[in-house]
């Protein structure tokens, strides 16, 4: 019988088959801890962003030195991320209705921008979540504030 490498650990292989279905499972395993990995440079990513706003490059890759992280796959963690973030903000209500600031009263939208910062610091959060609801209701921070008054 051919010799295989899961000989060593006294794992013997019957057949092809059983070759095959073992590849299998081993070529899954990595994947799955390979998603791990990245999951995790993920979220430390996302946590080493948030105490470091706008990094230098070399201090990000300072970061990942440390880390022990390969700094590819910290870049796209980051690329990732930044794509999600970008396509949050030009998704959405407003943007499938084609309505833009100049077409929202901007009392309005300064009222929703303040409300919305319960959600978030960052105005362009604020900016997109305000628009999708007045997108929806021209209205809608005048209404919520009199529901709210009424309570």
């Amino acid at each position: 019988m051919k010799k295989n490498s899961l000989d060593n650990v006294g794992i013997g292989i019957s057949s092809p088959c059983e070759e095959m279905h073992i590849n299998k499972i081993t070529n899954l395993a990595y994947q799955i801890l390979r998603q791990a990995q990245l999951d995790d440079i993920k979220t430390a990513v996302i946590k080493f962003l948030k105490d470091n706003p706008n990094p230098k490059d070399s201090d990000l890759h300072k970061w990942a030195e440390r880390k022990k992280y390969n700094i590819h796959d910290v870049e796209t963690q980051i690329y990732t991320l930044a794509t999600k973030f970008v396509n949050f903000l030009v998704d959405g209500r407003a943007n499938e209705k084609g309505i833009t600031e100049k077409d929202v009263d901007p009392k309005e939208l300064a009222m929703g921008i303040e409300v919305e910062k319960e959600h978030s610091p960052d105005e362009d959060v604020t900016k997109r979540i305000s628009m999708d609801h007045l997108a929806e209701l021209s209205d809608y921070y005048t209404r919520l504030k009199k529901m709210e008054g009424e309570k």
